[in-house]
């Protein structure tokens, strides 16, 4: 093919660095594909546990085919901190010099969200080159921060973001997201919706075939016997594990019923907290886990659980990295999610309960304790299949190209 794209994400990883990420995945199946991609991304993010050690403002490290590009940013010691925010501008900035840095030109760029900001500097050289511009949302901002992180529309910062979302939307060729029906707020922001194309978050076949083993001290944590109910993922605000933590304490007199919560967050401490405070010996506590791990984690639950704050921004749709984690894993699924386009139960791999709602949630659990193993077999077994026709990275990779392709000869 012998075409160049740029992927420009602030916050991307590697397997290195942190864990692989969408656009790392994105990338590498774009370069088997016969494209000379560079993945070009900030040298330090609060989530990497292994920050890459750049010294000059830019420096190029050759991974699994691609060309990672870190550009240098400051290091800040939480996520909160207005040196986070600087980052912003600052990658945002130097980005345009990027044309000094990087030799090969771009046919395409593909700009992810968020941040918001760094679309600037990905608008920027489109132009400069002439390439084709594609705008990767994620994350709807900044109206999930007004939502769910209680910013003013008034906030002038805010304002401002508000406008680069409106320029992205009606300057890039190409609009990309893992939220479904994100293509509405777009569409009302005044996007051509002819522009819009879902492409989800996805999985690496190859690391879920034959996952890492879990580690002695982990799995001696882990209840041997009994019916498990298992949540993955980031402890935050968002991940709503308040409401399994009170659905635990509903079940409480049920001995065989267990709870395990598995990662890292904001929250875990205060949850933590909350579980000894009610003494609830049916709800136990893991340290994060390796990625590569997660399906090995997964295989000692018999259901799985996500859980989302009762908003009316997941009307958008949910992408979150679990979706695909807990699809793949082949274990019926607990969303505890108000908005549409629930996936699994559209692929009929799981229940669905309103938001927040605890009774809601214990009588899904019930249910799924009641069910016998062959029914919970089958529930999990349509889900696995479900992941590998839509949610595999080179299907998602492949989607893309012929995306870019066909927008480069429109």
């Amino acid at each position: 093919m012998g075409k160049t794209i740029w992927i420009v994400n602030q916050y991307a990883s590697t397997p290195k660095v942190g864990m692989g990420g969408r656009h790392y995945y994105i990338a590498r199946e774009l370069s088997k594909l016969g494209y000379k991609v560079y993945l070009i991304a900030g040298s330090y993010a609060h989530k990497m546990n292994s920050p890459p050690n750049v010294k000059d403002q830019y420096e190029i490290e050759k991974i699994d085919g691609i060309n990672i590009v870190w550009v240098r940013v400051f290091r800040y010691l939480k996520s909160t901190s207005k040196l986070r925010m600087l980052n912003w501008i600052v990658f945002s900035l130097k980005l345009v010099w990027l044309r000094r840095v990087i030799k090969d030109p771009p046919d395409f760029i593909i700009c992810s969200s968020p941040s918001l900001v760094s679309f600037l500097g990905a608008y920027h050289l489109a132009r400069y080159y002439k390439a084709i511009l594609a705008f990767d949302v994620r994350d709807i901002w900044p109206l999930t921060l007004v939502r769910l992180g209680g910013f003013s529309t008034s906030n002038p910062f805010i304002q401002f973001l508000q406008k680069v979302e409106d320029i992205a939307y009606l300057k890039s060729d190409v609009v990309f997201s893992n939220l479904e029906n994100s293509y509405v707020h777009m569409e009302s922001r005044g996007m051509d919706g002819k522009k819009f194309h879902w492409i989800p978050n996805g999985f690496c076949l190859a690391e879920v075939e034959n996952p890492s083993s879990l580690s002695k001290e982990v799995m001696e944590k882990i209840p041997s016997k009994g019916f498990i109910v298992g949540y993955v993922g980031s402890l935050g605000v968002a991940n709503c594990l308040d409401t399994l933590i009170d659905a635990a304490g509903s079940l409480r007199a049920h001995r065989t019923i267990k709870f395990v919560i598995v990662g890292e967050g904001s929250e875990k401490n205060r949850l933590i907290e909350l579980v000894r405070s009610r003494s609830l010996s049916n709800c136990i506590f893991i340290d994060r886990i390796p990625k590569p791990q997660v399906q090995a984690m997964i295989r000692n639950f018999s259901c799985c659980y996500l859980g989302w704050t009762d908003s009316d921004l997941y009307d958008y749709g949910i992408g979150a990295n679990k979706i695909t984690d807990y699809l793949y894993g082949g274990k019926p699924v607990i969303n505890s999610y108000s908005g549409s386009s629930d996936p699994f139960v559209k692929y009929e791999c799981g229940l669905n309960v309103k938001a927040q709602e605890v009774d809601s949630l214990v009588k899904a659990i019930e249910t799924v304790f009641q069910m016998s193993k062959m029914n919970r077999s089958k529930m999990g077994h349509k889900g696995r299949k479900a992941a590998l026709d839509n949610y595999e990275y080179s299907n998602l990779a492949s989607s893309i190209s012929k995306i870019l392709e066909r927008e480069k000869y429109v």
